[in-house]
């Protein structure tokens, strides 16, 4: 015998075989699956109706009863016939769940209470008339089946007042005694409980197909099965197997499903979070089921993800709710009685609770990507279903939960999140409180296209291009590497927003001229508005050491150049840049470089005959005789300013270039 609570879905030739060890068959069992309605884990219990009458004698006497019950009442067969009916529409589809949901309950301890079970036994059972019209049932100690032609056969020569064409077809009600197939009785030697059911006419392949893509997540709102067996024809047996820590109980816990199938083994790792309680008629009154919701998400590395796909609503196994969440949810919801749809799903205020704080507990300890990805829908449900009901709790956490995490270290929620552009977390100082209370959202959600629209429908903002400048300027400006990621982000963000308007166009480039992401040759970094002129690159030849002038980095140039050249051409950075970034050429060296630091040495001068000289020895020394012509006449222009008659011109000396027609001290009295 299998010592496992294990449960076998085989098929064998042209029927299905449902095998299980849980709890056989009672009496009040066999009295319930012969009724409509009527089960064991009902508040009314069904009665034995001859508690004297032997087990093996059981199910004549229930046929008895049923065969006087028609005769007393013939419009009885004709209800009975029509409920039948409407019980295989409405149960259309959910045949193998149903056996199932009979199987995990019936594995649960002798004693359990019925409130804590899934479902009610009877009713369920008639599902399997979508796929057969002769089930058979062993268990315990009987031995009985169901078969619409021998009823009507038997109520045919019991009932001779009626017509065989006022005999309508009727498969439950009447149990007939069976004896089992050579396959039945090998089954029953691991399985306590045996069913067979001969298919009806293109049900096998039906079943079949279904079989193939059942799935181990199946498994996971299971109470009681350990192990799942599924055997198809010409197929190998696929095995799903977990581990329960607490059998009958939904708890917070991770389970592990192992899936055995063609020689190939593959683990199945799943969190669960659930919360569980007793429906209360008053303050100390405990009455009806367990209500219980839960929520799972797949483990990968250990973590919480989210499913690649969507998700039925579970009531412990499928419904036919559509969610449009990557999670799988649960909630004990009454159902209809196809058990396939939820009903007056906004009168479950238990459930709503129950909810709002379990996926409160959830967001705590998963990340922000994950519950985006797991939560958030693609779009908004359909008015007045169960996914709009529980994407209204949801939203309504989500938005007042500060679980989005932002760049330096802080959590908002999501309305007070900044989306942006242009690698922002690269460049930005995320150790300054500046940064800090921006609200930038992390990369990894900006990144996650799915993360980034749940953010906008929850009214996350982006940062306004205007923005951008006064970010940069909380830049990390430390090394090279630091400002060449820099300077691209400044090309874009010069490339893209700089207005049109004279006036805000002013002001966006003064605030772009004070991002220091300008990397020189001195290995520190600096903006464009020092009083240093800077240098676009270097001229061929070597300027002297007294020159007041930045260089730019050769490195940071030729990646400058390189990532520009790449671009497409942009005339607002060739605004930014004119006038502030000069190119090494002779002319801009004399216009912008050496005059203005003649023009500060002369300002600066501390007088006496001598410090002229030295002055201008030092000034000329290393001048490049290129800008010799242009310098006499920069001289030119300062000696008409001071007064002072005739033209200077420059000679070569040991001391460097001096002025030739008048000597140093009459220079240095001119200046």
């Amino acid at each position: 015998m299998n010592s496992r609570r294990s449960c076998l879905i085989q098929i064998e030739g042209n029927s299905l075989l449902v095998a299980n060890t849980g709890n056989p068959f009672g009496r009040l069992d066999v009295v319930s699956v012969c009724a409509s309605h009527l089960g064991t884990k009902q508040d009314y219990k069904p009665v034995d109706p001859d508690p004297s009458t032997p087990s093996a004698e059981l199910i004549k006497k229930i046929r008895s009863i049923a065969i006087e019950t028609y005769k007393n009442d013939p419009n009885r067969l004709s209800e009975d016939s029509s409920g039948e009916k409407e019980t295989k529409l409405d149960y259309e589809g959910r045949a193998i769940w149903e056996l199932l949901q009979n199987a995990d309950d019936a594995m649960a301890p002798e004693g359990t209470a019925s409130s804590d079970l899934i479902g009610v036994k009877g009713l369920g059972f008639k599902s399997v008339l979508e796929i057969t019209d002769e089930p058979e049932i062993f268990s315990g100690d009987f031995k009985f089946s169901f078969s619409a032609q021998k009823t009507q056969d038997l109520l045919k020569q019991a009932i001779k007042e009626l017509k065989e064409k006022e005999i309508p077809p009727l498969t439950f009600r009447i149990p007939h005694q069976a004896s089992p197939c050579s396959v039945v009785h090998k089954l029953c030697e691991d399985y306590d409980t045996v069913m067979r059911l001969p298919f009806r006419k293109e049900q096998k392949e039906i079943v079949q197909k279904k079989l193939e893509g059942l799935n181990p997540k199946c498994m996971i709102f299971f109470q009681y099965i350990e192990e799942l067996k599924i055997i198809l024809p010409d197929k190998e047996l696929r095995t799903f197997s977990c581990n329960r820590e607490k059998p009958g109980e939904l708890t917070d816990c991770d389970i592990q499903i192992v899936e055995d199938c063609n020689r190939a083994t593959i683990n199945h790792s799943f969190r669960v979070w659930a919360k569980t309680w007793d429906a209360k008629l008053g303050e100390n009154e405990i009455a009806g089921k367990r209500h219980s919701v839960s929520v799972c998400l797949p483990l990968k590395e250990r973590k919480p993800v989210f499913f690649d796909e969507t998700h039925l609503l579970y009531v412990f196994l499928p419904t036919s709710e559509k969610l449009p969440f990557h999670a799988l949810i649960h909630g004990s919801f009454e159902l209809d009685q196809s058990r396939k749809h939820i009903r007056n799903i906004e009168k479950h205020p238990e459930h709503k609770t129950a909810f709002t704080r379990l996926i409160s507990r959830i967001i705590d300890c998963i990340p922000a990507s994950t519950a985006l990805r797991a939560f958030v829908p693609d779009r908004v449900p359909e008015q007045d279903s169960p996914a709009l009901f529980l994407w209204g709790l949801i939203k309504e956490i989500m938005l007042e939960k500060s679980f989005i995490p932002c760049i330096g270290g802080a959590k908002v929620i999501p309305e007070s999140a900044r989306l942006w552009e242009h690698n922002l977390d690269k460049v930005v100082d995320s150790t300054l409180e500046k940064v800090k209370k921006l609200n930038l959202v992390e990369r990894e959600l900006i990144l996650d296209g799915k993360c980034k629209r749940a953010l906008e429908l929850f009214e996350a903002k982006d940062v306004e291009g205007k923005q951008y400048p006064l970010i940069l300027r909380n830049c990390r400006h430390g090394n090279l590497d630091d400002c060449q990621k820099l300077l691209e982000a400044l090309y874009e963000v010069v490339a893209r927003y700089t207005p049109q308007a004279s006036e805000n166009r002013k002001d966006f480039l003064n605030n772009c001229y004070r991002i220091p992401c300008w990397w020189t040759k001195k290995e520190t970094a600096r903006s464009l508005v020092a009083d240093i002129p800077f240098l676009f690159e270097p001229t061929k030849e070597a300027l002297p050491n007294w020159l007041s002038v930045d260089i730019l980095h050769p490195e940071f140039f030729s990646s400058m150049k390189g990532f520009i050249e790449n671009e497409e051409p942009n005339s607002h950075w060739d605004g930014l840049l004119k006038g502030k970034l000069l190119e090494g050429k002779d002319e801009d060296l004399l216009n912008d470089v050496l005059a203005p630091t003649l023009q500060e040495k002369k300002a600066g001068k501390n007088g006496g005959k001598n410090t002229a000289g030295k002055l201008w020895g030092s000034i000329l020394t290393g001048v490049n005789l290129a800008l010799l012509g242009r310098l006499n006449q920069y001289i030119g222009i300062m000696k008409s300013k001071a007064g002072l008659p005739g033209r200077f011109t420059c000679q070569l000396t040991k001391a460097g270039f001096l002025p030739r027609i008048v000597t140093p001290e009459k220079l240095g009295a001119a200046l």
